[in-house]
């Protein structure tokens, strides 16, 4: 998926948060260079970070868990058009 969708993706979803003033997290986002300057443009500034360590064995697991999920997204048939 190319920046332009996910920076629109992420828009639209920002922006149903701050008109109802809810907090949020954003995880995974930003992920490119091209994401990152979307928000700076944006004034969308973190108010705190979290940060997780994990062993490696750990971040693998969760990396594959990630990936199998995304497959098994892609492959559910969308709406006949």
């Amino acid at each position: 998926m190319g920046d332009d969708t996910v920076i629109e993706i992420v828009r639209s979803e920002l922006e149903k948060y701050q008109t109802e003033k809810k907090s949020y997290i954003m995880e995974g986002f930003p992920m490119t260079m091209a994401q990152g300057l979307y928000l700076q443009r944006t004034n969308v500034i973190p108010t705190a970070f979290l940060v997780i360590n994990l062993s490696d064995e750990k971040i693998m697991a969760c990396c594959i868990d990630k990936l199998t999920k995304l497959e098994r997204f892609r492959n559910v048939p969308g709406p006949e058009l």
